[in-house]
């Protein structure tokens, strides 16, 4: 017996079906108006843990990058600085094998090129002193005192005191300027090592972030051709289901009429 369609199973199941294919229709409306296949938790679970996942890693990375840089920059201004002083320090030296030659030089000459060498290492100290990066000094293990130190007649001197070195021992004060040029030119390797180890650690992580980026685009981002031919397909089997069921209420109502027709003959 058909019964009415209130109580008829396969209309109920009809309605069940075209409930699914106007929700298939707001999933993909949905999915196609915020570019996401996963909106809520619900539309991919496992897939939207591993999107969580991809976008900590993400982060991290961006902020390593960031670190990095930083990094870099503030080598770059370290390095900038020690090429100045390494300058000034070449200078130096020559004045130190000029004034090395005692005897060809008059007094004059040599207070002339103490005074030049006490300049220098003035110099050498204000650069080491006055460098900042971000409000840091970035030079300050490099001024005239701690670039190198000699004993002269049984004391210790630095390469602040080169002039007095130079009158008092013309070899020790070569050998200071020596400790300076290759205490400024080991830093300026070491700087050179760290920036292209660097270099490399962030060309990594930029293809780790790339490669992140492609497959967390395949987890949420909707798939523009397939949501529209998805949403296509599940208007037409709307329209087909809804024709179905007018259908099938039309032929339960003709055998209503019918069943009431031959009731009324038997009367």
């Amino acid at each position: 017996m058909i019964g009415f369609p209130g109580n008829n199973s396969g209309w109920l199941t009809s309605q069940r079906v075209l409930g699914g294919h106007q929700q298939a229709q707001q999933v993909s409306l949905e999915r196609l108006s915020t570019g996401k296949k996963i909106n809520r938790a619900s539309d991919d679970p496992a897939g939207l843990v591993a999107s969580e996942n991809f976008k900590v890693r993400q982060t991290e990375i961006t902020k390593l990058l960031d670190g990095f840089e930083r990094e870099t920059a503030r080598l770059g201004a370290t390095e900038g600085g020690l090429s100045v002083l390494q300058d000034l320090v070449l200078e130096l030296s020559g004045l130190i094998v000029e004034g090395a030659n005692t005897g060809a030089l008059s007094d004059a000459e040599k207070g002339s090129i103490a005074t030049q060498a006490e300049s220098l290492v003035q110099a050498i100290n204000h650069i080491a002193q006055t460098t900042m990066f971000n409000g840091d000094q970035i030079l300050i293990g490099y001024t005239a005192n701690t670039l190198g130190s000699v004993v002269v007649d049984g004391e210790m001197k630095n390469l602040g005191q080169i002039a007095e070195v130079l009158r008092a021992d013309p070899e020790a004060a070569q050998q200071l300027v020596r400790m300076a040029e290759d205490r400024i030119s080991g830093g300026r390797a070491g700087i050179g090592a760290r920036m292209k180890s660097i270099d490399a650690e962030m060309n990594t992580l930029r293809e780790e972030f790339a490669s992140n980026a492609g497959v967390l685009s395949q987890i949420v981002d909707a798939d523009y051709a397939k949501e529209t031919a998805d949403l296509v397909r599940a208007q037409i089997l709307e329209q087909a289901t809804i024709k179905a069921i007018q259908v099938e209420r039309e032929n339960a109502e003709r055998v209503l009429d019918l069943i009431s027709g031959t009731k009324d003959r038997r009367v």
